[in-house]
């Protein structure tokens, strides 16, 4: 399962990436889900009927995310600093883990709240950062801040890519342990070719 760090509304953007290829893990800071509510009147389209289609999603990820059996599970974790919530399935291809987050202002001014979150999240648990505004790429670049980031027209891409190492770390990991495996053949095999000669020796000799 592929992992990215983003927030909602890059969801309710790009509705299409709801659903991928390969299934998908989207991990968001709390304070992403609490912004939903402030951006049902907000414009993200010139285009009509794509600022209805944006809003439409906002709503249900809304409605989602307030299904009692979803809250209960966020609930969980918001009395607990950098608490995670248990997987949350959307549909087949994908799930959300909640992350209590806060912003500790440790990349400065340079970086609003939930984009410091967003950062801090994907260095602690160490996966792709997925967004939808170039500034914050180059932003990270001039901060050094060591994460990958993927911009949302190269999600497909990103997605092969974290299979393909994935790929190459199982093919690894398998060859190690058939390594590991012949090891203890090779030492018994060994002993039994010493222990079998000098029976002849002692026999014939």
């Amino acid at each position: 399962m592929r992992t990215f760090v983003t927030e909602p509304l890059v969801l309710a953007i790009f509705s299409e990436l709801l659903f991928p290829s390969y299934p998908v893990r989207y991990l968001f800071p709390y304070s992403s889900l609490q912004e939903l509510y402030l951006l049902t009147n907000e414009r993200f389209s010139e285009d009509d009927e794509e600022q209805a289609a944006i809003h439409d999603h906002i709503s249900t990820l809304i409605r989602f995310f307030e299904n009692p059996f979803v809250k209960k599970k966020i609930d969980r974790i918001t009395a607990i600093p950098w608490a995670v919530s248990k997987p949350i399935l959307y549909n087949g291809q994908i799930s959300f883990q909640v992350i209590n987050s806060s912003d500790s202002g440790e990349f400065g001014e340079e970086f609003d709240p939930i984009e410091t979150e967003l950062l801090m999240i994907a260095v602690k648990e160490r996966v792709p950062l997925l967004i939808e505004d170039l500034s914050i790429q180059q932003r990270i670049i001039d901060f050094e801040i060591p994460i990958q980031v993927f911009d949302v027209a190269d999600f497909q891409f990103a997605l092969e890519e974290t299979l393909a190492g994935e790929q190459s770390v199982r093919a690894e990991t398998s060859s190690a342990g058939t390594a590991s495996s012949l090891t203890p053949a090779i030492v018994f095999g060994s002993f039994l070719a010493v222990l079998i000669a000098g029976l002849l020796v002692s026999i014939f000799g």
